[in-house]
């Protein structure tokens, strides 16, 4: 039998114990006329001097260190530069670079890695500056700056500090909210959402963390206060009267505020010319504020030893026009005096009365015994007169023959 054949176009010199097992190979095996061992022809073993296995296929574009000579163990990086072997993903999968060189996006891409990052040009993300790897093959960011929005899934850029990108942020994210807006509801967040009524563009009230269908202005109504159509307003927690009508004494106060001041006539100063706020009771007695206290932690279920921290209780004047008399409630009898009952009885005096004839110690007679009249004096006299004692000397009736009682003797005011 001849030591050739003829398969189809190709020759086979070789018997089968010495041509390629390469199939449609006619080449012989390497060892068949030396000391290297392979079943397989030059060109279908690996180029690896210690390696036998088999190799095929053609050149590829980028290849330019003959990869398809070489098995996939043995194969070298494609970086010009660079001697390692290709990256080992799996037992079945190698890539076309070594571990510093190929690109860590997915599975399937063979370009080498950008400078500085570990990915190739084609995925890196699109925000300057991010080393990171596509999110989305179809995207152009990172995990940490393509949009969350996962309906489309959406691949636009997220706005700075958010999570969502301007299509899918709360519209209100100029007024720094990052939260998700809802296209059902104009894409505004759940805090944000607009007023149910048409034509407003308020934002819902939210209510002590409850969120109403309506804007703060339509969720109260319209001031109750004659002539006015604005909305109720919640700021200082009046429930009937607008922004410029409602009583600022403080946040329980449904009051509407007088003609001419900021506070409704139960918290305006009595005074006809004033337009201050009433004082804060100074005139309850401990024992009084102890029961109030008591009371009200029994209504409020508390326990004993709770201290009530604001009682809302006015006086009826403002801190001006109060008598600064500690406990006295009544008007003062000049700004930021005395009532005529604590102020001494002299007229033009704003001292306080010290003893019991209504006079302060300058005005009262000093005698031992306290004879409780007034003081004659004008300069350093303490004791009231009862004798001529100068030349110059004017006649005085006391305050009693004034009042019509009897009449007191007559005394004499010195004048030095």
């Amino acid at each position: 039998m001849p030591n050739s054949a003829i398969f189809g176009r190709k020759t086979f010199t070789y018997c089968k114990d010495h041509n390629c097992q390469q199939a449609d190979c006619p080449e012989a095996r390497i060892g068949a006329t030396g000391t290297r061992q392979s079943v397989y022809c030059a060109a279908h073993t690996c180029k690896d001097d210690h390696c036998m296995a088999n190799v095929h296929g053609a050149p590829e574009v980028g290849d330019t260190k003959g990869q398809h000579s070489y098995c996939p163990v043995h194969r070298p990086c494609r970086n010009p530069d660079c001697d390692s072997m290709v990256h080992r993903v799996s037992n079945a999968e190698y890539r076309k670079h070594c571990s510093n060189h190929y690109c860590e996006f997915g599975s399937n891409c063979d370009e080498p890695r950008a400078t500085g990052v570990k990915v190739c040009g084609t995925h890196r993300c699109r925000r300057a500056g991010c080393p990171k790897g596509l999110q989305n093959a179809a995207g152009r960011y990172c995990e940490d700056h393509e949009c969350k929005d996962a309906t489309g899934p959406c691949l636009e850029e997220r706005v700075a500090g958010s999570e969502w990108c301007t299509r899918h942020i709360c519209r209100d994210y100029f007024e720094n909210c990052k939260n998700q807006g809802d296209p059902n509801k104009g894409h505004f967040c759940t805090d944000h959402v607009r007023c149910e009524i048409t034509g407003c563009a308020n934002k819902i009230f939210i209510d002590k963390g409850v969120r109403r269908q309506f804007c703060e202005d339509h969720y109260y109504g319209i001031c109750d206060y004659i002539g006015c159509d604005k909305p109720r307003k919640s700021g200082n927690g009046n429930k009937h009267h607008c922004g410029a009508h409602a009583c600022t004494a403080h946040e329980d106060c449904n009051g509407a505020r007088t003609m001419t001041s900021m506070f409704c006539a139960q918290h305006k100063c009595s005074d006809a010319a004033c337009d201050s706020r009433r004082a804060q009771s100074a005139s309850l007695s401990s024992s009084v504020l102890r029961q109030l206290n008591a009371t009200a932690n029994a209504n409020a279920g508390t326990g004993a030893g709770t201290v009530v921290a604001n009682l809302n209780i006015y006086d009826p004047w403002c801190a001006t026009h109060r008598c600064r008399d500690p406990g006295c409630v009544a008007q003062a009898v000049s700004p930021g005096g005395l009532c005529a009952t604590h102020v001494c009885r002299e007229t033009g005096c704003a001292a306080r009365a010290t003893q019991d004839n209504g006079y302060c110690d300058q005005h009262c007679c000093r005698e031992r015994g306290a004879c409780g009249r007034r003081s004659m004096r004008t300069i350093t006299i303490a004791t009231c007169i009862t004798t001529p004692t100068t030349t110059r000397a004017m006649v005085w009736e006391e305050e009693e023959q004034q009042k019509g009682k009897s009449a007191g003797a007559v005394e004499v005011r010195v004048e030095v």
